[in-house]
């Protein structure tokens, strides 16, 4: 059950970046900058690839006797595991432990301190403060 979510998810995310990478530039040339237009190509990529995906591995999975209907669930919480638990959180890890081994250099701290706190103060809010911000960013409900 988790493979079916791991396959489902990330032969989407590898579908959208092929589809992207071939006919992107060529819908940008025909429809140019305009925001609701590329929010239809990027909405439709993410409707057939990943909703259409998951449903066809859920489909071809059960098909086989290796999904069954008391595996919804988890199922879709594999989903969105790939997603928010691995691939968004990995790379937000990535970006954060680059902030704190650059604050931690004696050369550049000063200079990056400066920054982050014009930029970002949020990640210098105390945890009784910050863990809202913690728990809104989880469920996807970012102001």
């Amino acid at each position: 059950m988790c493979l079916c979510s791991f396959v489902a998810y990330f032969g989407a995310i590898a579908l959208k970046y092929v589809t992207q990478t071939l006919t992107l530039n060529y819908y940008v040339g025909f429809v140019g900058s305009n925001p609701y237009a590329l929010g239809l190509y990027f909405g439709s990529l993410t409707v057939v690839f990943e909703v259409l995906g998951a449903y066809l591995v859920a489909r071809y999975a059960t098909s086989r006797g290796k999904l069954f209907l008391n595996d919804a669930m988890p199922y879709g919480l594999g989903l969105s595991l790939w997603e928010n638990g691995l691939l968004t959180s990995l790379l937000v890890l990535i970006n954060y432990i680059s902030y704190y081994a650059l604050l931690s250099s004696p050369s550049t701290h000063d200079k990056v301190y400066a920054l982050l706190i014009a930029h970002y103060p949020e990640l210098f809010l105390p945890p009784v403060q910050a863990l809202p911000l913690v728990g809104v960013a989880v469920v996807e409900c970012r102001p």
